[in-house]
């Protein structure tokens, strides 16, 4: 029997454990349809994959998303305002936290019609 990391592609090998060994994530058909959004979906997968199933909220940041992915954090960053600005993810205000920090919520209902 071949041993699943070495049948991963090197960048999924980066990733941590918990990602690697049989974990999904849930997106929206509306995002994996869209055109647009090609380059940022691995991105949206790794958003919902560090999802609380109970609040559908997500606080990881853009270094942790770089480093699993394989990304710069500016292409990640890119990434995120891409999909905030078409209708697949949200952001959640929080006054309290850093300017610099933000919650994320992945949307499952219909997108916004793109341009």
């Amino acid at each position: 029997m071949r041993r699943v990391a070495s049948v991963l592609p090197p960048v999924a090998r980066r990733a941590p454990a918990r990602l690697r060994a049989g974990s999904f994530a849930v997106v929206p058909v509306a995002a994996a349809i869209d055109p647009g959004v090609a380059g940022a979906l691995r991105v949206l997968v790794m958003i919902a994959s560090h999802t609380d199933r109970a609040t559908r909220s997500t606080f990881v940041s853009t270094a942790r998303l770089a480093r699993e992915l394989g990304l710069s954090r500016r292409t990640v960053q890119d990434h995120v305002a891409m999909l905030l600005a078409r209708g697949h993810i949200a952001e959640i205000p929080e006054p309290r936290r850093r300017r610099r920090s933000r919650t994320l919520v992945v949307l499952y209902g219909a997108a916004p019609p793109h341009a």
